[in-house]
């Protein structure tokens, strides 16, 4: 009896190894993207809140290039905000990208157009789809394919950071 209580007991152990393994590959995954703030959206009609995300913030062009590239994994809570001096029709794509996407297009803190669930392409297609916005933005936030829908999100709520 105690022969076999051990041997369930060194199973035990090794699947906890393994699914602690599994946590912290998930986690490098996202090590890119620690947060540095909140972002909270309000409903431009209701007043209502809307939800809020943590973001690591892109505002050198590095930061931009990297962006999300190379995640495997974005939680819901998290995301990052590409934040420009400038309001412009600033393009976006998804070249290096592991996972789908909803695009927030935001100036002056309100939001000007929405990209949802966009996936990344292949290199065999041999094109890129570049995304812009309908009308000029200055902050554009990246967050899980789905986060859009799920906290009905629309052109005109405003974000808070």
């Amino acid at each position: 009896m105690t022969k076999l209580f051990e041997k369930k007991l060194v199973k035990v152990g090794v699947l906890a190894m393994a699914i602690v393994l599994l946590l912290a590959v998930a986690m490098l995954s996202v090590v890119s993207i620690l947060p540095e703030r909140r972002a909270c959206f309000v409903g431009h009609k209701a007043a209502s809140d809307l939800g809020c995300v943590l973001v690591a913030v892109a505002q050198t062009d590095r930061e931009r290039q990297r962006g999300l590239g190379g995640v495997r994994w974005l939680p819901d809570m998290l995301g990052m905000l590409f934040v420009f001096s400038e309001p412009s029709y600033h393009s976006f794509w998804m070249k290096g990208m592991r996972i789908p996407l909803d695009f927030v297009w935001l100036r002056d803190g309100r939001v000007v157009d929405l990209n949802e669930n966009v996936y990344p392409e292949t290199a065999e297609e041999k094109r890129w789809t570049i995304y812009k916005p309908m009308l000029p933005a200055d902050m554009v936030l990246e967050v899980a394919a789905g986060w859009v829908k799920r906290r009905n999100l629309k052109v005109g709520d405003r974000l808070f950071w």
